[in-house]
């Protein structure tokens, strides 16, 4: 089992978004013991300053948080080394899922999360590279 506990910076340069723009701040705080953890994402976007806290069981029942004010369901299981964090929603009354794909670097100084959203129009990938947060 993989422990992604840190506090974790995107790094934009490392990182591609497909066809959106990066945010000007991502800070993701994960707090893991065993098969819980609790993921702190601050980013700073287009949408402003938020934070959302996802609460994970790995294996699981699926948890519900709110993002932007908006429902959506969390659940997450291990594949080999990796977690994958399966995320559903709607928007404009059409569901979409988003699947992360975490990995870490062997010296703990990448953590990488492969992003495929699925949406109307096609599936987008992206690709989210964090480094250690240095105050």
């Amino acid at each position: 089992m993989t422990d992604f506990s840190g506090e974790w910076e995107l790094l934009p340069k490392e990182s591609s978004f497909g066809f959106l723009p990066p945010p000007v701040l991502r800070l993701d705080c994960v707090a893991q013991t065993g098969d819980d953890l609790l993921v702190t994402t601050r980013q700073v976007d287009d949408n402003g300053d938020n934070t959302v806290e996802r609460h994970l069981t790995i294996e699981g029942p699926p948890t519900e948080i709110q993002v932007l004010g908006r429902p959506r369901s969390i659940s997450s299981r291990w594949d080999g080394a990796d977690l994958v964090v399966e995320t559903r929603f709607e928007v404009s009354g059409r569901g979409r899922t988003i699947e992360d794909r975490w990995s870490l670097s062997s010296d703990r100084q990448r953590l990488s999360i492969r992003r495929r959203v699925e949406q109307t129009g096609g599936a987008v990938r992206q690709l989210l590279v964090f480094g250690p947060h240095h105050d």
